[in-house]
């Protein structure tokens, strides 16, 4: 059993497990883009064919090539792709999840009785 448990809501998980069951991302990356329906244009995540299309580039754009000198993270690519083809906002952009903004709870111990 893990030391540590996060604690995820019904609606994190209902937004983090299709990028898990239909694109067969790691778990980090699923959580990254779990909240691209907050994060995009309405008119893009309510039109299928265009939401796929940019799921499909945000996959891309985290599993992208780097450069040396460029920012090296999947966070900044990500946010660059949004901005560049999408013309997203920096406050749109932090409502991007990130694994460290997930609540965990403590190592659990046992009762002293």
């Amino acid at each position: 059993m893990p030391k540590e448990f996060a604690s995820l809501s019904l609606k994190a998980i209902k937004k983090i497990l299709p990028n898990l069951k239909e694109y067969g991302l790691i778990y980090s990356e699923a959580v990254f883009l779990g909240n691209l329906c907050e994060v995009l244009p309405s008119y893009i995540w309510h039109t299928k064919e265009l939401r796929q299309v940019a799921i499909e580039g945000a996959i891309q754009a985290i599993h992208g090539e780097k450069t040396l000198g460029e920012e090296n993270t999947k966070e900044a690519a990500l946010k660059n792709f949004l901005k560049t083809k999408y013309n997203v906002t920096e406050e749109n952009l932090k409502k991007l999840y990130h694994q460290s903004m997930l609540e965990t709870f403590p190592k659990q111990r046992p009762n002293e009785d």
